[in-house]
C-alpha cells in the first residue's frame, strides 16, 4: 500500500532545529493528518490526538534525539 500524497514527509529532513513557528505548523499538519485518518477510516475519536498535537510536535521534532542511522 502506497502512502497518500498528503502524508507527512519523513521527519528526518526537518532535524531538531525547528523554531516555534515551524513547530506550530508541524502541529497543524499533525492535526490535519488525524482528521484525514479518521475520515478515511470512517470512525474514530480524534479529540485526544488533536489535543496533544503540540506536545507530539515538540517531542518528536525538537526534544527527541532521532538518529536514523541507528
Amino acid at each position: 500500500m502506497s502512502r497518500p500524497d498528503w502524508c507527512l514527509n519523513d521527519a528526518r529532513q526537518f532535524g531538531s532545529d525547528l523554531n516555534d513557528d515551524d513547530l506550530a505548523k508541524m502541529a497543524n499538519l499533525l492535526r490535519l493528518d488525524v482528521v484525514r485518518s479518521v475520515h478515511c477510516g470512517g470512525d474514530g475519536h480524534p479529540g485526544p490526538a488533536l489535543s496533544i498535537a503540540e506536545i507530539v510536535a515538540y517531542l518528536y521534532f525538537r526534544d527527541m534525539r532521532l538518529d536514523p542511522a541507528r
